[in-house]
């Protein structure tokens, strides 16, 4: 899916956020992994150097040329990356949802952790299936990629949502303009029932405000990837 705003700010720095806690590399503690996820330290640590051993296998993929259009501007960000991996191995989701795939950076990462766990399936939400060529086709038979139409797109991911409403880990990586963002997750809230923790790639102002506006018990915690913000992001039922 397309992921424009991504693309713009790369080389304009990143944009200045208010009223949400922002976390830079040197806060990403286990201490703060394991208050977000709320597990213990050593749960943490053990993932984390799991998370280390995994990545260094998959960095020489990573930096290869590519075939396909998605370059590594494209890729999630390592904070992001390391910490949906963990929230994984701890969380030990049954479901997990993507939206955006690109050239499989999140998904082979989030389908690493799941085979390591030896449970659970990730869904993958696309505009095309020319995507994922970095994904390892051995963690395939978890993986189930569906293909947005070209029309329809919101009912239609509406409908994707809701046939995997057992979802309790969401992570958005796709189009990235704020007009989308915000009925993405306008979406995930309403269809997926069980969720816990929803993970937005390259945040904003404006998604932020939209945030505490329509979900104002949220919980908000941003990671300062240093080019872009990534969210963690909690909404609070009753």
């Amino acid at each position: 899916m397309r992921k424009m705003r991504f693309a713009q700010q790369v080389n304009s720095g990143v944009p200045h956020l208010s009223g949400v806690s922002i976390y830079s590399e040197q806060d990403w503690t286990d201490e703060l992994f394991a208050q977000i996820l709320n597990a213990s330290e050593e749960e943490i640590t053990s993932a984390r150097a799991e998370y280390t051993r995994y990545r260094i296998t998959f960095e020489e993929k990573i930096l290869s040329p590519r075939e396909q259009f998605f370059d590594s501007i494209f890729d999630l960000g390592s904070g992001m990356s390391e910490f949906v991996y963990t929230a994984i191995k701890v969380k030990k989701p049954d479901k997990v949802v993507e939206t955006g795939v690109a050239a499989g950076v999140s998904t082979n990462t989030m389908l690493n952790a799941l085979h390591s766990n030896a449970n659970g399936k990730l869904v993958s939400v696309d505009i095309t299936n020319q995507v994922g060529e970095l994904i390892d086709e051995a963690l395939k038979n978890r993986w189930a990629l569906e293909i947005l139409p070209e029309v329809g797109r919101e009912k239609s991911l509406a409908n994707y949502l809701r046939k995997n409403a057992d979802a309790s880990i969401f992570l958005h990586d796709s189009d990235h303009s704020s007009s989308w963002q915000k009925k993405e997750l306008a979406l995930v809230v309403r269809e997926l029932t069980s969720i816990e923790l929803i993970l937005f790639d390259d945040v904003d102002q404006e998604l932020i405000d939209f945030i505490f506006l329509h979900f104002a018990e949220s919980q908000v915690i941003v990671l300062n990837e240093n080019r872009k913000f990534s969210g963690i992001i909690r909404i609070l039922r009753h």
